[in-house]
């Protein structure tokens, strides 16, 4: 029996996204696997599945596994440059050059008006420090965790852009529109929205550890991109993004 036929019928109680996740990296930690397919079935039991277009856990420890978005092994997967330390507890940019080019971009969601990114920080620090956006534009999408004045998003175009009174830059941090004229953003537990009525048109690549050539120090265990998110769909999020974690020893 080949190493990888051994993989997949060790897998078989494991659910499908686990199981391939688990193919494509030949990982064998059990805590790892096991915290896995509990977010999966976490995402189908609060209905996320659907939305989640593409995931990054960042487990494994290396650049090899890290790579992988966890909704579909063969599309989108990471490509990194720069300066990066991989580890237990996620990945992490120098604050110089280290980037990770995820190939997404706004036509890669069902809506123009309709989309969400999002990053869970293990580092705490304020700063002009980019987590996750593109690289360019009045109309682009991009988030800084923890910039001056606090939790700073833009979700398409100037008057897309919210900043809430965030304290640090630890756990998840989305920024999400949900349609038109309405931007709702997570930050660490906490939503916040206001309303908005420019459209995107910017088409470049979202990035993962900068924005506007802002490089960020922080070290991220989880990266996500989906459809537009309700408040039921954020809280719920952040219910099973923490409850991943924790499982992991990695929550903060």
């Amino acid at each position: 029996m080949s190493y990888y036929h051994h993989l997949i019928k060790s897998s078989a109680g494991y659910g499908a996204l686990t199981t391939a996740w688990i193919t494509a990296t030949g990982e064998t930690d059990t805590t790892i696997i096991s915290a896995l397919n509990t977010l999966e079935t976490d995402l189908t039991t609060y209905g996320l599945t659907s939305k989640m277009k593409y995931l990054y856990p960042f487990v494994g420890g290396t650049a090899v596994k890290h790579k992988y978005n966890f909704m579909n092994t063969a599309l989108k997967q990471l490509t990194f440059s720069g300066g990066w330390t991989h580890s237990a507890t996620g990945a992490q940019p120098n604050g110089t050059n280290g980037y990770a080019d995820t190939g997404v971009s706004r036509s890669d969601f069902t809506s123009l008006n309709s989309l969400s990114f999002g990053v869970y920080s293990r580092t705490n620090i304020q700063g002009i420090y980019g987590d996750i956006g593109t690289g360019g534009g009045t109309d682009d999408f991009n988030m800084y965790s923890y910039a001056v004045g606090g939790n700073y998003y833009r979700v398409g175009g100037a008057d897309g852009s919210q900043v809430s009174a965030g304290t640090n830059s630890l756990g998840l941090f989305v920024g999400n529109r949900i349609d038109a004229t309405t931007v709702r953003c997570l930050s660490n537990g906490t939503i916040t929205g206001k309303t908005v009525v420019q459209a995107f048109t910017n088409t470049q690549n979202s990035l993962i550890g900068t924005a506007l050539a802002n490089y960020s120090p922080r070290q991220y265990a989880f990266c996500l991109y989906a459809d537009g998110l309700t408040d039921a769909n954020l809280n719920n999020l952040d219910t099973l993004v923490q409850a991943f974690q924790t499982t992991l020893s990695r929550n903060v």
